[in-house]
C-alpha cells in the first residue's frame, strides 16, 4: 500500500510569504540574516541573486523551495510558522517613512497568518517534523554512545588476557556488570548466601537469572554446570541461570544439565566476544539462547551457530 501523500504548502500561502518577506525587512542584508537564521542552511540562502530587488530574492527562495518541496518542506513550513511570528517592526520605525513602512510589513504578515490558517495547518506539521528529526537524532546519539560503550569494554576485556587469573576474574565480573547495565539487564553484583557464592545476578524479560562466570585454563566439565545448577533450583520457580565459561566446554558437559527441566543455559568465551565485536546485541542473543534451549533442550547455542545458519 503507498505510503500517504503529505500536504503541500498551498499556493497563496506560497504568495503571501513571499510578500511578507520582502515587506518585513527594508535592508537586503538583515532580510539574508533572518533567512540564514530559519532556515538553517546557508548555501541556499547564498545561492540567491542578492544583486535583485528584494521582492524578486524573495521570490526566487519561496520558487526553489517550492519546486523541491520533497526535500525543502519542513524548511519552508519554518519559514512560514516563522515569520507568521513576527508581530515587532520597530526595525521599520526608524527608517524614512518608517510608520508606513512597518504598518505595510505587519499588514503582510497578518495577510500571511490568514492564509496560512486555512492552507495548511503549519504548526503541525512543522511540529511533527520537528517531533521526528529529534527522535532520529536521539536514536542516532543513543545508538553511538552503546557502541561506543561496547568498543571501551571490548578494549577493557582484551587486556584482560595479560593478567594474573584472580585479577582477570574481579575485572571480568566488573565487565560483565557493566555489559549487562548497557542493555537494561539490571545486574547484581556478587553475593554471598548461606553454604553457597553467587557471581552476579540480572534479570530479563521477567525472568531472574543467577550468574556464574569462570576463566579457568581448562574447559569446564559437567561437574561445575550441575552444581550451579543445583544452586538455581534451590531458588524461586521461574529462575534461571546462565554460565559463563571464557575458556569454553568440555564435549560432554552441556549435556549434563540438558534436557526436560533445565534451567541453565550456556556462554562461552567467543560468544561474548561476538556481543563485544557488537554482532549481536546481548539480549537479543539471550532471547535466542532461551529459546533454542526451551524448543530442542540444545542449552549451548553459539554465536557461530546463528552466523553460520544466517
Amino acid at each position: 500500500m503507498p505510503a500517504p501523500r503529505r500536504a503541500t504548502v498551498a499556493p497563496a500561502v506560497l504568495h503571501a510569504l513571499g510578500q511578507a518577506l520582502a515587506r518585513a525587512y527594508w535592508y537586503k542584508d538583515d532580510l539574508r540574516r533572518y533567512l540564514t537564521h530559519c532556515l538553517g542552511n546557508p548555501a541556499l540562502v547564498g545561492s540567491l541573486n542578492w544583486s535583485a530587488r528584494k521582492w524578486e530574492i524573495a521570490g526566487e527562495l519561496v520558487d526553489r523551495l517550492k519546486a523541491r518541496e520533497d526535500l525543502y518542506q519542513e524548511d519552508l513550513i519554518r519559514l512560514v510558522d516563522e515569520t507568521c511570528r513576527m508581530n515587532d517592526f520597530s526595525h521599520l520605525r526608524r527608517l524614512e517613512d518608517g510608520r508606513e513602512k512597518a504598518e505595510a510589513a505587519a499588514e503582510a504578515v497578518d495577510a500571511l497568518r490568514r492564509v496560512a490558517a486555512e492552507g495548511l495547518e503549519l504548526r503541525e506539521e512543522l511540529e511533527r517534523a520537528q517531533r521526528l528529526r529529534r527522535e532520529k537524532a536521539d536514536r542516532r546519539e543513543a545508538a553511538m554512545s552503546l557502541q561506543g560503550r561496547i568498543e571501551e569494554l571490548r578494549g577493557r576485556y582484551l587486556q584482560l588476557f595479560a593478567m594474573p587469573p584472580q585479577a582477570r576474574g574481579f575485572e571480568l565480573e566488573d565487565l560483565l556488570s557493566e555489559l549487562f547495565d548497557i542493555f537494561d539487564l539490571d545486574p547484581k553484583r556478587s553475593f554471598r548466601l548461606t553454604g553457597e557464592q553467587v557471581d552476579g545476578a540480572f534479570a530479563f524479560q521477567g525472568i531472574d537469572y543467577l550468574l556464574e562466570c569462570k576463566w579457568h585454563d581448562s574447559l569446564i566439565g559437567p561437574s561445575h554446570l550441575r552444581d550451579f545448577a543445583g544452586k538455581v533450583r534451590g531458588k524461586l520457580e521461574n529462575t534461571l541461570g546462565l554460565f559463563l565459561s571464557v575458556s569454553g566446554f568440555t564435549a560432554d558437559a552441556p549435556g549434563a544439565i540438558a534436557g526436560p527441566g533445565s534451567v541453565v543455559i550456556l556462554m562461552d568465551g567467543e560468544d561474548l566476544m561476538a556481543v563485544l565485536d557488537a554482532r549481536v546485541g546481548l539480549d537479543q542473543f539471550l532471547l535466542r539462547k532461551r529459546r533454542h534451549a526451551a524448543q530442542t533442550g540444545n542449552v549451548y547455542l553459539r554465536a557461530r551457530d546463528i552466523f553460520s545458519r544466517g
